[in-house]
């Protein structure tokens, strides 16, 4: 069996960024709280990378997706660009959802270089497949409608 590689790069975001039931987690008595590092997480890694939890391994943000079909940017990470896209269906429909990882780190007034670049290939996508696109700012449950 062939080992999987970590494809992430240097981007660990996720395993901040999101709230982990403590079901999947055998090593903790507690559920893993959305902005909680995971406790796993050791130098920018994954201590338990190979067996890591099933949401763990069944995650795999819109950038990594693209990723792998030659269409992002290396620049385009999470970790480089402040928001983290989840790809899933929302009203029935297909939705890209654009989650604001730290508090103004998508700035719409001051928008850089490669957030620009990344945000037209998610207007281009949506276009092309009557999809949604959303976004949740940082600290919100709520999200909002993303016109173009």
């Amino acid at each position: 069996m062939k080992n999987k590689k970590n494809l992430c790069g240097s981007c660990d975001k996720c395993c901040t960024h999101f709230r982990i039931d403590k079901k999947f987690l055998s090593w903790r008595k507690t559920d893993k709280e959305k902005g909680e590092t995971c406790d796993k997480l050791v130098n920018g890694r994954c201590a338990r990378y190979k067996q890591r939890p099933k949401p763990c391994k069944d995650f795999e943000c819109g950038w990594l997706q693209f990723s792998k079909q030659g269409i992002a940017k290396t620049e385009w990470s999470p970790d480089k660009i402040g928001f983290i896209v989840k790809l899933g269906y929302t009203d029935g429909r297909s939705a890209f959802m654009i989650e604001e990882l730290e508090q103004g780190s998508l700035d719409f007034h001051n928008i850089t270089p490669e957030q620009d670049e990344f945000l037209k290939l998610l207007f281009d996508l949506r276009e092309n497949s009557n999809s949604l696109l959303l976004i949740r700012p940082f600290g919100h449950d709520k999200q909002y409608p993303l016109r173009h």
